[in-house]
């Protein structure tokens, strides 16, 4: 399938206006997407929701801190990027 990473800040809140993007943005591509996410609040979480309604598979890549604890996070925002065949940034706190 199609696999695209929805990363973004994890105060974001608004379902409703990222459920319309990601429907307008993946109408030509549904259902065959897997959505990439780096886990935890905000985004991450809204895009899990966003997975379930249209049942869609969603895999989150969480940080290794124990075996990389100087650099978890970007090692693992650096599988995310090579993984994904696009990506759809969310930019804005909850309104």
């Amino acid at each position: 399938g199609f696999r695209v990473l929805v990363a973004g800040s994890r105060a974001f809140a608004d379902y409703p206006r990222l459920r319309a993007a990601l429907d307008a943005l993946l109408v030509n591509r549904l259902p065959a997407v897997e959505l990439l996410t780096q886990g935890g609040p905000g985004v991450p979480m809204l895009a899990a929701s966003y997975a379930a309604e249209r049942r869609l598979h969603v895999s989150a890549l969480l940080p290794n801190f124990d075996r990389f604890p100087a650099d978890a996070s970007e090692r693992r925002d650096k599988q995310l990027v090579e993984a994904a065949d696009a990506a759809v940034i969310v930019l804005g706190a909850c309104d």
